[in-house]
């Protein structure tokens, strides 16, 4: 029975930290590897990195559109409320039985 494992990745600099493991389950046998683009690698005012993830080789399974490019408190919070209505919409379409997202102990 294989495994899904989904990987949230929204900036280039964590997606560096997460690709080798990404690339490990990628080629597990029985596993199966999702990634979750959002954030900064969809914007194309920040280099659209999302490019750097296909040329890996690595799948894009969702792509979710949070950022409002105004920059203002009030874009950020409304990009917060859209991320968290539309990430759980892209969850419950991948349904992953796992899901991988960097971050570190306060």
């Amino acid at each position: 029975m294989s495994r899904t494992i989904c990987f949230f990745t929204g900036t280039r600099a964590e997606y560096g930290l997460l690709r080798p493991l990404m690339k490990a389950v990628a080629s597990t046998p029985g596993a199966v590897l999702n990634t979750f683009v959002t954030g900064t690698h969809l914007a194309e005012s920040s280099g659209a990195t999302w490019r750097e993830i296909a040329a890996d080789g690595l799948p894009i399974d969702e792509r979710v559109e949070v950022l409002l490019d105004s920059g203002t408190d009030e874009s950020i919070c409304t990009s917060i409320g859209l991320g968290v209505m539309r990430y759980g919409e892209a969850l419950k379409r991948l349904a992953p039985d796992m899901l991988v997202i960097l971050g570190r102990p306060l």
